[in-house]
């Protein structure tokens, strides 16, 4: 901090906050207060599998209820519409994740269908109409479960459940626990988290009326990162996407990314040619947002009696 700062009495004052106003006093604006003319509304219908095949989808009821637009499966989509991974590492298994789950289905919680109506209620209940015919697989929740001999695989298609395998090296570390008078090993397990923000994700799409541009408000807080993976995503020219990051009711890292669900609602807004809304109900966004920790560590300290640590092993 500058000399000058200082002299304003910044160090160690209570500065009033100029967000909490509008707030506290319910003028903020959150996704599910953006309200469009002709606006539809979109709902999922999910897998209660952590894995299972899809042997087959009927929509024919949910496409004859009342209000409803459009029922879509993953099926009715371009085999190009696949979430990017959120980072790519050396040597990384990337299978494929649709928006639309196709074949089968991965987690708990993934969508395996779309529908578009005139209301929330309409949409949701048409969509709790489709009859999906599921054959459980084996499932694995465990990360040191997963990488013992015999474990099922979490994909498939692919032939383990490693995902890539990093090693950092510093040091002399050999040495070091030769020349150590103790070694001390211990193993911390760091369960699995939900972020559990006050506000569930949401997103509201206008396209423009030729369909050569979209305007959408994401509860996001990577809102330029947003706009890139869903232009990435859709095949769309990124400079045609305004995306607005309108108040953000709590993130914690897990509203960084991109969802299957904001793809959908920009594609659906798209083909349609009308404004879309999907917000997340409270349990929707305790099973579908991405979860933080779950993390298992072995480490081993090499240490001299003087309490000096020469070296450490962590896994």
């Amino acid at each position: 901090m500058t000399t000058e700062h200082t002299a304003n009495g910044l160090i160690g004052a209570s500065p009033k906050r100029v967000e909490d106003p509008p707030l506290l006093t319910g003028r903020g604006c959150y996704v599910d207060d953006i309200q469009l003319p002709g606006m539809l509304h979109l709902a999922f219908q999910r897998s209660p599998y952590p894995h299972a095949k899809i042997i087959s989808i009927d929509v024919t009821k949910a496409q004859t209820m009342p209000g409803v637009g459009t029922v879509v499966t993953g099926n009715d989509l371009s085999e190009k519409l696949n979430l990017a991974p959120s980072q790519v590492l050396p040597n990384m298994k990337i299978p494929p994740h649709p928006v639309l789950a196709r074949g089968a289905v991965h987690c708990a919680g993934v969508p395996v269908a779309a529908v578009v109506a005139r209301t929330r209620a309409e949409a949701q209940e048409a969509a709790n109409a489709i009859e999906v015919e599921y054959e459980e697989l084996p499932g694995i929740a465990n990360a040191e479960d997963a990488l013992k001999p015999g474990a099922p695989l979490a994909r498939e298609e692919l032939d383990s459940n490693v995902c890539y395998t990093m090693i950092k090296n510093g040091g002399n570390v050999d040495n070091a626990f030769a020349g150590a008078d103790h070694v001390f090993t211990m193993h911390i397990a760091s369960p699995r988290q939900v972020a559990l923000a006050m506000e569930p994700r949401g997103v509201a799409v206008k396209p423009d009326p030729f369909g050569k541009g979209l305007t959408v408000w994401l509860s996001t807080q990577a809102p330029h990162r947003a706009r890139a993976e869903i232009a990435n995503t859709l095949g769309f020219p990124e400079h045609r996407i305004h995306l607005i990051a309108p108040d953000v009711g709590g993130g914690f890292g897990s509203k960084g990314p991109v969802y299957r669900e904001d793809v959908v609602a920009c594609y659906l807004a798209l083909k349609l040619r009308k404004p879309i809304k999907w917000v997340a109900t409270r349990s929707e966004d305790f099973i579908t947002t991405i979860q933080g920790r779950d993390q298992a560590m072995t480490s081993e300290m090499a240490i001299r009696k003087d309490g000096k640590i020469l070296g450490l092993k962590v896994k």
